[in-house]
């Protein structure tokens, strides 16, 4: 009744999610709701990760050596879309989570089951504004030099694919706010004016 108030109640959950397979829906926002509260609102400072909690998060999921299931991925979303702040790492490990679903194609961590190898999809494609655009807290493209290079890594590794259109857009207008600002301080457009941008640019390439 009182969520998950300590560290022994938070290993539990992970321990049950890692030992139970075929889980119904339900326990997966039980999961992703209950330790997210847990991590940004239930532990000092509120409403910002540490980087204690962050290390607890990050051995705990890559426990196994990766991000294994849908939960373990929408928790990390998650938890850096509801936090004020949190470390760099936390980021980077889910950018790289889906640079590796990319690659392999095989990881069901988000998006259709279907996957295609080598292909940035529109469902990483969503995947990877959803985490770049959430770590800011406002709204706004913030970019460290870790994740631009993550990013180049990417899109060298797919070039030439039959990538989603909205891929290059997100892409150039990350690198482009590493550039222009490596600080981090937001100055490129709100994910909102992003999203209207990406559909105004499809109108166009569909009249031409």
């Amino acid at each position: 009744r009182d969520g998950i108030v300590s560290r022994d109640e938070a290993e539990r959950m992970f321990d049950l999610n890692d030992r139970c397979a075929n889980n119904d829906p339900a326990w997966m926002a039980f999961f992703v709701e209950g330790l997210t509260d847990h991590l940004v609102w239930r532990t000092e400072p509120r409403g910002h990760v540490s980087e204690e909690d962050a290390r607890f998060l990050i051995e705990r999921i890559r426990k196994d050596g990766r991000i294994d299931s849908r939960a373990e991925f929408e928790l990390i979303v998650t938890v850096i879309d509801r936090a004020e702040s949190c470390p760099q790492e936390l980021v980077v490990l889910a950018l790289g989570a889906v640079r590796d679903v990319v690659l392999q194609g095989s990881r069901l961590l988000f998006g259709p089951q279907r996957r295609r190898a080598g292909v940035v999809d529109a469902a990483d494609v969503e995947a990877l504004r959803t985490i770049l655009y959430a770590q800011a807290g406002d709204g706004s493209l913030r970019v460290s030099r870790q994740e631009a290079d993550l990013l180049f890594d990417l899109n060298d590794a797919t070039r030439g694919a039959d990538n989603a259109p909205a891929w290059q857009g997100l892409f150039v207008q990350a690198i482009a706010s590493h550039l222009v600002n490596p600080l981090g301080t937001p100055r490129l457009p709100t994910r909102a004016e992003d999203r209207k941008s990406t559909r105004l640019n499809s109108s166009h390439q569909s009249v031409s």
